[in-house]
């Protein structure tokens, strides 16, 4: 889940090089996990940019890891820490994604549970106003890595 969080803080917000992070406002993390549906799993946006990510993730699908993740979700946990540049606080869920007091926080994202696969294998949903992503995790020397991700869907 962190390297999932981090690479979306840098990809969204820009890391951590900004001038004066310390001032920033945090990105509100939903205190629980999610429980995406079957329809929001689906890769609904097409760009030339999302290609090579949608068949690695179509790939994941002929495995059973989507309809695992759909599993092991159903049944929210309490995320337990918050990274760098996160608060654990509560989201409502709208119909375009979590929504929050944008006078405290500076953005919000909520995460399913992880599902695993092949030992060095991961996947897990990261909603985020406006739309949501599958990231791909793998496990290298000791670490999480993420390797792609693919944007599933966006409104607007």
């Amino acid at each position: 889940m962190t390297a999932a969080l981090e690479l979306y803080f840098n990809l969204m917000h820009g890391g951590t090089g900004v001038a004066f992070p310390e001032s920033r406002r945090p990105v509100l993390l939903h205190h629980e996990t999610i429980s995406p549906s079957a329809e929001q799993l689906r890769v609904r946006v097409a760009s030339p940019a999302n290609r090579d990510a949608a068949r690695a993730y179509a790939r994941l699908a002929t495995d059973d890891l989507i309809e695992r993740l759909l599993r092991r979700s159903s049944r929210p946990r309490k995320v337990q820490f918050a990274p760098d540049f996160f608060a654990l606080s509560e989201a409502r869920r709208g119909a375009c994604g979590p929504e929050y007091d944008d006078a405290r926080f500076t953005d919000a994202v909520a995460v399913s549970r992880a599902v695993f696969h092949d030992r060095k294998g991961a996947l897990i949903y990261l909603e985020y106003p406006g739309g949501a992503r599958a990231y791909h995790a793998v496990l290298t020397n000791g670490a999480w890595k993420i390797d792609w991700h693919v944007e599933l869907w966006a409104c607007g």
